[in-house]
């Protein structure tokens, strides 16, 4: 290596070894260039305080959430932190590209935008170049992915609820003003009041869904009332608050471990099966066996039980399935099958603060099993108490 300088120094030259992953600037470059002053006691301080600030300047660059460049005009990126040193080598070359003109094409002393890099990981990056010397800008990365990401959530989620809403008020608002404006006879009129109900129950439980999630996000499982609760009790409780024709449907329980507890809090996770138990009679029109079952498992050194309902209804594909938590997702949107398409999601809600979770699996036209798991009271034996089926009435 051959180095040029113009000062002519005396006495010995020190080189200090570089690492090859750390970030060098051209401040750091300077300082370093002290080293081959002579060692003349007032010049080796003011060098070594330089040496200092440095530091302490490359430390702060480290520390911050931002990846910092420099840009030269003819547009040459160098990175100025760790973590510019870590995001600009993971980008493509279109990526990096892209970055380049824009930076050199946009127009005052400040310019801001937002890029997505795919390569490395996703990433939303809020950009700001600010040009620190007419040669020299800065560019500064910041990552807002989960921000971005919770925003068009947001987004999302509002033009699901508006049009959920509408729907029903639009119904309800039209056959209102059909009755106001004509003369209908008792028929006609107790059809059109039936219609008029049955929206507005529409409205009231997706309302009230909506309520019941927005509760549980923001109290986080801080108002429920986890207590030792006999399976048994939990499901047969719950099952005698279902509504559905006996006629159609045969309920059928196989509670083989039934004597069992789970930790839960009981009216909340009567809710949730209520809500599985309706779907598995909604979702089978034409009716079918309904089995309630239990399981046993193991997960991170819990053992949980499981409450599996499975019926024979429409079912999905896996495509449906992978979407089926979703809110306001229904996989089979058929006007005469009423829903808000609320229901799993406020489910997986409750169980997982209830450190449980739901699980869905689907045969399209062969029914759906949905199992919500609970974790035990205690350590189960591997006799666990077990009871034959039975039918419910």
């Amino acid at each position: 290596m051959t180095i040029t300088t113009d000062l002519q120094p005396t006495g010995t030259f020190a080189m200090t070894p570089v690492c090859p992953h750390s970030i060098s600037s051209p401040l750091q470059g300077a300082v370093d260039a002290g080293l081959l002053l002579c060692e003349q006691p007032e010049v080796h301080a003011e060098v070594e305080s330089l040496r200092a600030q440095v530091r302490l300047v490359q430390s702060l660059l480290d520390a911050c959430d931002h990846a910092v460049l420099t840009m030269s005009s003819a547009g040459e990126c160098v990175p100025a932190n760790s973590l510019a040193g870590i995001w600009w080598p993971q980008a493509c070359g279109k990526e990096r590209d892209e970055l380049r003109q824009w930076a050199l094409s946009a127009p005052g002393l400040i310019a801001e935008c937002t890029r997505i890099w795919t390569h490395g990981g996703r990433k939303v990056l809020a950009v700001k170049r600010v040009h620190v010397e007419p040669s020299v800008a800065a560019i500064y990365l910041r990552d807002v992915t989960q921000a971005h990401d919770i925003d068009r959530m947001k987004s999302d989620f509002l033009s699901a609820a508006a049009h959920e809403l509408r729907t029903p008020l639009a119904s309800i608002y039209g056959f209102a003003e059909l009755m106001l404006v004509r003369t209908l006879g008792p028929e006609k009129q107790k059809e059109l009041l039936g219609t008029i109900h049955r929206q507005a129950k529409s409205l009231i439980d997706l309302i009230n869904e909506l309520l019941d999630l927005s509760r549980i996000e923001a109290r986080q499982g801080k108002d429920l009332n986890i207590v030792s609760c006999p399976l048994a009790a939990l499901v047969e409780s719950t099952v005698s608050g279902l509504h559905y024709k006996a006629d159609k449907h045969r309920l059928v329980c196989d509670l083989r471990h039934g004597a069992l507890s789970v930790l839960a809090d009981p009216e909340k996770t009567r809710q949730a099966l209520l809500n599985v138990l309706s779907n598995a009679v909604k979702y089978s029109p034409q009716g079918g066996t309904v089995t309630i079952s239990t399981s046993l498992r193991g997960l991170a050194g819990q053992q949980q039980i499981g409450v599996q309902v499975r019926d024979e209804g429409m079912g999905m594909d896996e495509a449906q399935c992978r979407r089926a938590f979703e809110r306001f997702y229904r996989a089979q949107p058929l006007g005469d099958i009423p829903g808000t398409g609320l229901g799993l999601s406020l489910v997986q809600e409750i169980m997982q603060l209830q450190q449980g979770e739901a699980e869905l699996s689907s045969v399209p036209g062969a029914g759906t099993t949905v199992t919500l798991w609970l974790p035990a009271q205690a350590l189960l034996p591997d006799d666990a108490a077990t009871a034959d089926p039975h039918l419910m009435h």
